[in-house]
């Protein structure tokens, strides 16, 4: 497992591992089988409305993080992912 994926949270009875949001999000985006991912124009009704994700939020996910997390998923619906999160930080994507 790479470190930018997940931290051990030390100190607390029992420990665990939590994820990065960036490592967090692409989890949720790749198991749900209800999005297909398909299409870069599909992100924004499904992480706005149906994951309730504000575009401020996810305007600041550290992005070279998520290109690596990308690579190493080398999954279609993951690049369509950052692809998006790259429009809507440039101010491409519609984000209402």
């Amino acid at each position: 497992m790479k470190p930018f994926t997940v931290a051990e949270a030390v100190g607390t009875r029992p420990s665990f591992l939590m994820a990065s949001p960036e490592k967090a999000l692409a989890d949720k985006v790749w198991t749900d089988k209800r999005f297909s991912g398909t299409r870069v124009g599909d992100f924004a009704p499904y992480l706005f409305d149906d994951l309730r994700i504000a575009p401020e939020t996810l305007r600041t996910l550290d992005r070279k993080r998520f290109d690596d997390i990308c690579q190493a998923y080398d999954s279609p619906k993951i690049r369509n992912l950052s692809r998006f999160l790259l429009r809507l930080r440039t101010g491409e994507a519609d984000d209402e």
